[in-house]
């Protein structure tokens, strides 16, 4: 990547009022092509996709210390389970967690009186208490929130759900849960929801969230039976997330490759302008930062329209 900058900023310096690029690193120089009102597209883009991948490099040589706050929420009528988590990935792109607090949240006799307001309070003070917890933690822009989704009951089989005829007290302990689900999914909009039977039965807990509670953790609520299922929620979303971040990869490659053939052939048969070598490297350079999962995804919607767009 750096070469082909390279190549671009010292063929069009001139043309742009621009000094010629330093021997050195061009992170500043590229920076400045960007801030150059004369210079060309063809510049811009070189200039977006150096940095895109200088960015990406040092994401992936900063390896295990580069760490983000994960949460994990199981949701309940009456006991909410939360663990804050970091998340931290190797030089070769393996995530791993790592808690540092958990808290669950009992609901209180004042919201349980009415007929109709209880759930809502409660579900809006869980709501209140994470934020407090990721406050505690200087930690307010979380890099994944996963909650556990919930089924209703289903005359037919299906993962989660009880079968056939409920009472209805199991109903309402449902309605309420869902009601705290939804005040968590409504307050973290890009939160992840972890099916119910992905994040059941899992004996794979970190030693903290077995016996009791570690006292430099937050207080709230010993019943670590609730943070332990907040955990495996956790696990079951990072695990869920990595495989559709695969899939969705996997297919943005494939359809990257039938452009570029179908774009190579069409240049054959034209025989005109897309014939130019330096187009296809263009083209195939914005796909690459495209496609990398580093890239701020400005960047990458603003390239993206680039290589679709008339030349």
């Amino acid at each position: 990547m750096t070469g082909f900058a390279r190549s671009v900023f010292e063929g069009e310096a001139g043309a742009a009022g621009l000094p010629a690029p330093p021997t050195g690193a061009l992170a500043d120089y590229a920076r400045l092509v960007l801030s150059t009102p004369g210079a060309s597209e063809r510049m811009r883009d070189a200039a977006t996709a150096l940095l895109a991948s200088a960015e990406s490099e040092a994401r992936r040589k900063a390896g295990p210390d580069r760490a983000a706050a994960a949460v994990g929420v199981d949701p309940g009528a009456s006991h909410t389970g939360v663990v804050l988590a970091r998340l931290a990935w190797s030089s070769d792109g393996v995530p791993s967690l790592a808690v540092a607090d958990g808290v669950t949240i009992d609901r209180r006799p004042a919201e349980r009186v009415g007929w109709h307001a209880g759930a809502p309070l409660y579900a809006r003070r869980v709501v209140a208490e994470i934020t407090a917890l990721l406050d505690r933690h200087s930690e307010r822009c979380p890099s994944l929130v996963a909650v556990e989704s919930l089924v209703g009951p289903s005359p037919v089989r299906l993962p989660g759900a009880q079968r056939g005829a409920v009472s209805a007290r199991v109903a309402g302990h449902a309605v309420d849960a869902a009601i705290t689900l939804g005040a968590v999914a409504g307050a973290w909009p890009d939160a992840w929801l972890s099916a119910p039977a992905d994040a059941d039965h899992r004996g794979d807990w970190p030693p903290e969230l077995r016996g009791r509670r570690p006292r430099s953790w937050s207080p709230g609520g010993n019943a670590r039976q609730h943070q332990r299922a907040a955990w495996s929620v956790l696990a079951a979303g990072l695990e869920d997330r990595q495989r559709w971040r695969a899939g969705a990869a996997a297919l943005a490659l494939a359809d990257t490759r039938r452009s570029l053939s179908a774009l190579l052939a069409a240049a054959s048969d034209l025989a005109g302008p897309l014939a130019q070598p330096g187009e296809i490297v263009d083209i195939a350079m914005r796909a690459a930062v495209v496609l990398d999962p580093a890239t701020p995804p400005s960047v990458r919607e603003r390239l993206a329209a680039l290589a679709t767009a008339p030349r």
